[in-house]
């Protein structure tokens, strides 16, 4: 068997997919190219048309010129705007002013809808939020997408607890909702509160709790710690001060980074773009925000392993987009590293930011929506992180 059959033999396994799955699904390229043909044909379409608007225009202005001897008023230029598909070497400061502003100017399409997943002893589990607004939750080791009842505004967030899958997204009303697997079923969803204005991010810190992070009013990054056994009580929500944040939060795997059991936390800075990271103690307080490296990022980053290197020093496997649109890695040291987007994409770039599931000790999956909406999984080493490869799981994000 080969180094590629080998590959794509594991990749299946930590997803959970059939040996007969197709890696990749054609009918999702084709969807992709189909959709990326069209894209470029209104393109043209709006190229076409300009052409004729400014053959008018000089016409109109010849005309202007003959009848009353005086020039007509040359239109202002039109600044060039920069290629977004272009490739970069690196995720490299953006043209002009600093700040997410530059950043969503060349990027366009910006998305704070990530696709969730959670281990399970079968495979990972994916969820995503669909175009109706509601929940789609894929079971490891089945190709099927089911639909869970009630509609949230963001997409939804995953972890495992003691065996058990817990979903949670944001309400209509601002808060933070949960339900969970109980065996085959799924329970209805349970506000947890707060008022928030991003996507949350959960993750397990054993004695049974649940670390729940997200955005709140004036840009604070704001967290609150649930008790599992019994989640239908609404928790205290807290903020940790110093940063103003313009992706949502997420929390990563547990640490002894400044304490026992430290939930690392990272956002996307709003004044500069850049990844900033912090780690928060069961007492409540926290190390205080650092950056990683001083690269600017195109979404939030997610973390995925443990924090090393103290509090003033963090570092981890760090996943994230970049300001041309692929998929990144800091491997927690050096220089951030490319790896790419999923093969034959019409359109090259990832929405979204990414969301990282260790499913075995050392390998990882990070899943990831396309311009499309399809969602694809790059699995990956963590000691060799950009050697991965991409499998397209179908279904649709919003």
């Amino acid at each position: 068997m080969s180094d590629d059959d080998l590959q794509t033999t594991e990749a299946r396994r930590l997803l959970g997919l059939a040996a007969e799955t197709s890696v990749p699904s054609a009918i999702d390229i084709g969807q992709a190219v189909v959709d990326g043909t069209r894209q470029v044909r209104r393109r043209r379409l709006a190229v076409n048309l300009a052409a004729v608007v400014g053959v008018a225009v000089v016409g109109i202005g010849t005309a202007a010129t003959v009848l009353t001897g005086h020039s007509a008023p040359t239109p202002a230029p039109i600044a060039a705007r920069p290629d977004p598909s272009a490739a970069a070497t690196g995720p490299a400061a953006l043209p002009g002013p600093a700040g997410p502003a530059r950043a969503a100017a060349v990027l366009g399409d910006i998305s704070p809808q990530r696709v969730a997943g959670a281990p399970t002893p079968d495979g990972v589990l994916i969820a995503t939020r669909g175009s109706d607004g509601r929940v789609n939750v894929r079971p490891a080791g089945s190709g099927q997408w089911i639909a869970l009842d009630g509609v949230v505004s963001t997409s939804p967030a995953a972890a495992t607890v003691d065996g058990r899958v817990y979903i949670a997204a944001r309400g209509d009303a601002g808060d933070v909702l949960l339900r969970w697997q109980d065996g085959d079923t799924w329970t209805r969803w349970v506000s947890l509160g707060g008022t928030t204005t991003s996507a949350p991010s959960i993750v397990g810190t054993g004695g049974h709790q649940l670390f729940v992070t997200a955005r709140t009013s004036g840009l604070q990054v704001s967290y609150a710690r649930v008790d599992l056994d019994t989640p239908s009580h609404k928790p205290s929500w807290r903020t940790i001060a110093g940063l103003d944040a313009y992706s949502a939060p997420l929390a990563g795997p547990v640490s002894t980074v400044g304490c026992v059991n430290a939930v690392p936390v990272s956002a996307r800075g709003f004044q500069d773009g850049r990844l900033y990271v912090t780690a928060v103690c069961p007492d409540g307080s926290s190390a205080g925000w650092h950056q990683p490296f001083g690269d600017q990022i195109a979404s939030g980053a997610a973390i995925g392993t443990p924090l090393t290197g103290g509090a003033q020093k963090p570092a981890a496997v760090v996943w994230f987009r970049g300001v041309e649109g692929g998929l990144w890695v800091w491997p927690g040291a050096g220089k951030p590293a490319s790896v790419g987007v999923p093969p034959r994409l019409a359109v090259q770039r990832i929405a979204c930011t990414p969301t990282v599931v260790t499913q075995t000790p050392g390998r990882m999956v990070v899943l990831v929506r396309t311009t499309t909406g399809s969602v694809w999984a790059y699995t990956a080493q963590q000691n060799a992180p950009t050697t991965g490869q991409w499998t397209t799981l179908g279904g649709y994000a919003s």
